[in-house]
């Protein structure tokens, strides 16, 4: 389900605004709790639309829940009766009920597929969403149905689309339906197509996205396939080995992680049976994966979330989760914040913020997490970006709305916000320190306890040598660390943590920047603000240990002028933004050797990988077992290890 409150409004959506129509413009309260989110005990489902499937083309009337459903109530529809009976029933519990449901992400407005004779249906207070396609909708209650699942949860429908009192109270409960769920299907490019695994969609950039992947206990992913059930490593060398299993003919499920995994190094191996330990069993093929993109920085951060392993962790998992929203789009820039703070623990009244009160919205949510007992982990979301001039702990926010992406303006136009992330985890061991903790005030003012040490231009001293602290910001200049500040007010360098580059399956040791640190310097007594970014060797990690321990209190340097809306730094250019940094901090050796990244090592095999039509090609004449008659030398492959 693409975000939910941007399909609710919007060019691309359908409009809440009657929904919002009474807004608190200041920091939003905590939603009242409702009893009926509690997972009670089954009751018996009342119907509230049943209808045969019995039309061709585009259904004239559109669907309409609103006379015969009740209010706060959850809904489902029942896949048992669309299968086995082609007909569309709903119905609803006034609880959240155990009976096992299964829930779905898609986006509203996907590629459009030609559906002549297709039965197709629009919903009321909807009409602004593509046109849903019955085959597709009954392809996913078979996916559903062969995981023990006869109920669908579907917000087009489930949702009553011409109320907004039931709109925002759905919208309130909707963390809690994802994590409820058994399980979760993506449909990347909506319900009218169903893409193969090489063609790229929108679905990764959609802010509401990020949760119902995060959230459900199972997510998998349905797409054409051709090459019947098996196994897949989806990373750059043999890993752990994961399922493709068949639903029906043509198409296919697999993890949603595995998915993404196949996605960063932009390429999997499918075996037809499970190799183990033994080296004769070959992959058939390795092919070219995009569905959810390739090679980016967004798929990255989303692995992290995912990883089991590396996210089992709640500073790298939460630390992810706030990069993968600074890489997201929604029209309105509030529901970034509503499209995450379940992932946190933390409900906000939808109604407590304009739809422009981003800033506002950030706040409350950070305050929140504080209160909770967990840590700034926002801290560092980018290094190379200018951190924002109201709400300094945090990076510049990106436009929204604009374009199917988040963007930031540069002084050479617009450009992706995951141009400027770098996916990298806080290794709470290497300093023996986590992310910080502390609290923040209403003015969005973060006070947290950390090492630190004072700072000057390097320039500014006539002496220097090889056994100087050094600080490589983000611009470019370098700053050395010395005893006592020679101006006022002074700069502190402060530490954030230390962080390793995320690969899925393996940590790169690639690098010697791992130590990241914020220079801030005081602009009002006890206030201070940040400077830049920066970042320091891993060789002085004894001294920056020995460093003093201080309280900080960093925030603005702007205000936020609460009743006003704030969407961030829409307006700001970025004037230096340095791209090279990433690789310049990462110089080896004395011979100033570049180490290859994540990219590097992998771009040119996905290049080399074959694509999924050229495979079923292939296919179509060839026995399905039999292997690609190419060697991997002969394909540009140097083996499986990286």
């Amino acid at each position: 389900m693409s975000n939910v409150v941007d399909k609710l409004k919007g060019p691309e959506e359908v409009a809440i605004d009657d929904a919002r129509k009474t807004v608190n413009r200041g920091i939003g309260q905590d939603a009242p709790v409702d009893e009926s989110i509690d997972v009670g005990p089954s009751s018996e489902p009342r119907v509230i639309l049943d209808l045969p499937v019995d039309w061709t083309g585009k259904r004239h009337q559109p669907i309409d829940i609103s006379t015969t459903a009740s209010r706060h109530f959850f809904r489902f529809v029942n896949c048992n009766q669309l299968t086995k009976q082609k007909r569309l029933q709903i119905v609803e519990y006034p609880h959240l009920s155990d009976t096992p449901y299964a829930t779905i992400s898609y986006v509203w407005r996907g590629k459009t597929a030609e559906l002549d004779g297709v039965a197709t249906f629009q919903v009321a207070g909807a009409l602004n969403a593509n046109p849903v396609s019955v085959e597709i909708l009954h392809y996913i209650c078979v996916v559903a149905e062969k995981e023990g699942v006869n109920y669908l949860w579907l917000d087009l429908l489930c949702i009553m689309q011409s109320d907004d009192d039931d709109k925002s109270w759905q919208i309130e409960h909707m963390y809690e339906l994802y994590t409820c769920c058994t399980l979760c299907i993506v449909l990347p490019a909506g319900l009218q197509y169903i893409p193969r695994l090489d063609e790229e969609t929108g679905w990764i950039h959609r802010g509401w996205t990020l949760q119902e992947t995060v959230a459900p206990k199972r997510t998998v992913v349905l797409f054409r396939w051709t090459f019947g059930s098996g196994f897949v490593v989806a990373s750059s060398g043999y890993g752990q080995f994961s399922t493709v299993t068949e639903v029906v003919p043509g198409y296919a499920i697999a993890a949603a992680s595995d998915v993404v995994n196949a996605c960063v190094v932009g390429f999997m191996f499918f075996f037809r049976k499970y190799p183990g330990d033994d080296p004769r069993v070959q992959p058939l093929f390795a092919m070219q994966t995009r569905i959810f993109g390739q090679l980016s920085s967004n798929l990255l951060s989303l692995a992290a979330a995912m990883d089991n392993v590396i996210g089992a962790g709640q500073d790298v998992r939460e630390h992810a989760i706030w990069q993968c929203a600074m890489m997201r789009n929604t029209y309105d820039p509030v529901d970034m914040v509503f499209s995450i703070m379940g992932l946190f623990g933390v409900t906000l009244q939808v109604k407590g913020f304009a739809k422009h009160d981003r800033l506002g919205a950030t706040i409350a949510l950070a305050r929140k997490v504080l209160e909770s007992g967990k840590s700034a982990s926002w801290l560092g979301t980018s290094f190379r970006l200018p951190p924002c001039r109201y709400l300094a702990t945090f990076p510049i926010f990106p436009l929204t709305g604009l374009a199917e992406k988040a963007l930031v303006r540069t002084k050479d136009g617009l450009r992706e916000m995951s141009d400027f992330m770098d996916c990298e985890f806080p290794n709470a061991d290497a300093l023996q320190s986590g992310m910080p903790t502390g609290t923040m005030d209403d003015a969005g003012y973060l006070t947290f306890t950390s090492r630190y040490a004072y700072v000057v231009p390097e320039h500014q001293q006539s002496e220097s040598n090889s056994a100087d602290l050094l600080v490589k910001a983000v611009d470019g200049s370098v700053w050395k660390v010395v005893e006592s500040p020679p101006t006022s007010p002074p700069t502190f360098a402060v530490i954030v943590g230390w962080f390793n580059e995320y690969t899925p399956g393996k940590t790169l040791a690639l690098h010697y920047y791992w130590i990241k640190v914020v220079l801030v310097r005081d602009h009002a007594p006890g206030k201070a603000h940040i400077v830049l970014f920066g970042a320091m060797n891993q060789k002085f990690r004894k001294d920056v240990m020995m460093w003093k321990t201080g309280q900080f209190t960093v925030g603005g340097p702007h205000p936020v002028l609460h009743g006003q809306q704030h969407t961030g730094d829409e307006s700001e250019v970025v004037e230096v933004v340095r791209d090279d940094m990433g690789f310049e901090m990462r110089k080896m050796g004395t011979q100033g050797r570049s180490y290859k990244t994540w990219k590097d090592l992998n771009a040119p095999r996905a290049a080399k990988a074959w694509s999924q039509v050229a495979l079923e090609k292939f296919y179509a004449t060839a026995d399905r077992d039999t292997r690609l008659p190419t060697d991997w030398a002969e394909k540009g492959f140097d083996g499986f290890d990286s």
